[in-house]
């Protein structure tokens, strides 16, 4: 078996049993240490429900990381960027992007989209910021998927969240959510370097689980920065953003 970023040949790891049942090997590549499960044949099963009924983080992580975004948007791409969340699940962080004033749309083909109705995307719509959080560890082939996003909707920025490991995580390691059956790639700071060079895009990280493909490189000091006191600069994007809850309500409401 290849690695899904480099190609080198990959060894085992471990086996885990997923989904309570299915007993699945795990295996590491020696070159950029990624970490994969075999074939993920039991994907449509765990997708049965989009969300796992385990990820109890999921408002507090959204709500973290629209504040965040909002910064990295500003400052990079524009109080008037038009924003993708890509496989954004029930809403969440399209809802509250459009709440800090940010045009975002959502896409997911999984999930139901609850909370922002009326504001799906459009395959063939350009953006200018594509955002993928706790998606990269559900992708089977990265390069396609990163190809396909970079090619479809052509962002100046590709903000994504996954958790980093450092080539030798514990054999139990929580992120592999075995009770899932979701992840099923598992990251290193060079996967990640490799996966934006052959996408020819630049690779900025925070070191842990905050990352972004750019067009223009974007210094890693500056996300780890944001990272830990995004708390201090944004209560400033309210100069420059415009909440649009009310003028989404009167926008669906006209529609109806």
């Amino acid at each position: 078996m290849e690695c899904k970023i480099c190609s080198s040949q990959v060894i085992p790891f471990c086996t885990k049993i997923l989904l309570k049942k299915y007993s699945i090997s795990y295996y590491q590549c020696p070159n950029c240490g990624l970490i994969q499960t075999e074939r993920p044949y039991w994907l449509k099963e765990a997708y049965s429900s989009a969300i796992i009924d385990s990820d109890t983080g999921l408002i507090s992580r959204n709500i973290i990381l629209s504040k965040i975004s909002s910064i990295i948007i500003l400052l990079f791409s524009g109080k008037n960027s038009k924003v993708l969340d890509y496989a954004g699940g029930y809403g969440i962080m399209t809802r509250l992007l459009r709440d800090i004033g940010i045009d975002c749309y959502l896409q997911d083909k999984y999930a139901k989209n609850i909370l922002a109705k009326g504001f799906e995307s459009k395959d063939n719509k350009k953006y200018d910021v594509v955002t993928a959080f706790e998606y990269f560890e559900h992708i089977e082939d990265p390069i396609k998927e990163v190809d396909k996003i970079s090619k479809t909707y052509k962002p100046k920025l590709l903000i994504f969240s996954t958790m980093l490991h450092n080539d030798n995580p514990p054999k139990d390691w929580w992120y592999f959510v075995p009770e899932g059956g979701q992840h099923i790639t598992f990251y290193t700071k060079k996967s990640l370097f490799i996966l934006a060079h052959k996408n020819r895009m630049k690779f900025s990280t925070n070191g842990r689980n905050l990352h972004i493909f750019s067009k223009k490189y974007i210094p890693g000091l500056f996300l780890l920065f944001i990272s830990v006191f995004w708390p201090l600069f944004y209560p400033f994007t309210k100069f420059f953003y415009k909440s649009k809850t009310i003028s989404d309500r009167l926008l669906i409401t006209s529609i109806k």
